[in-house]
């Protein structure tokens, strides 16, 4: 496992990496599955600002988790809309973003670029099983009981509609 500085993971309760500024390390176990109607596995994110966040979040809010790419042509068209939600829901949700597969200086200028609000980690690519199969965008919803309610990956590209439309209802937000 590569160890770096900025940023660590802790799943199911234990440390499993400091990684380098601007990525993240997860422990690979099958006790980490992520399924619809599972509780999610607990962790602790360290954001790209050096501040701590425990994935669900744990002051009553659902949680998204959305991952993206500044390469990926989708991910485009979404970023802007999950950042709309956050000015929108910042109360009612917590959303967290994973930058996926790419280095530091580009998730940085592609998170100023996009104007993201949320706080936003890196997600290295030995490590991105951790979630699954991931094709992105991907993002998963939780409610505030920790249970996974929804998963996606892609979007609508034909649709002006907010990725979160029809969504939110399953973790009790109108």
């Amino acid at each position: 496992m590569k160890r770096k500085d900025a940023l660590a993971f802790v799943a199911a309760g234990l440390v499993v990496g400091r990684p380098l500024a601007g990525s993240a390390t997860a422990e690979k176990s099958s006790s980490n599955t992520i399924a619809i109607g599972k509780p999610f596995p607990g962790l602790t994110v360290v954001a790209r600002d050096g501040t701590e966040y425990p994935v669900p979040a744990t002051d009553g809010r659902p949680t998204l988790i959305t991952m993206f790419a500044s390469w990926c042509p989708p991910c485009r068209i979404e970023m802007p809309k999950i950042a709309g939600d956050w000015k929108r829901l910042n109360d009612r949700l917590f959303i967290i973003g994973f930058d996926l597969f790419e280095p530091d200086e580009k998730a940085a200028a592609y998170i100023q670029l996009i104007g993201i609000p949320f706080p936003v980690a890196t997600l290295a690519t030995t490590d991105a099983d951790f979630f699954g199969n991931l094709g992105i965008p991907h993002a998963i919803l939780i409610s505030k009981d920790g249970i996974v309610r929804d998963m996606w990956a892609g979007i609508d590209e034909a649709s002006d509609r907010d990725p979160l439309f029809g969504r939110l209802i399953k973790v009790g937000i109108n």
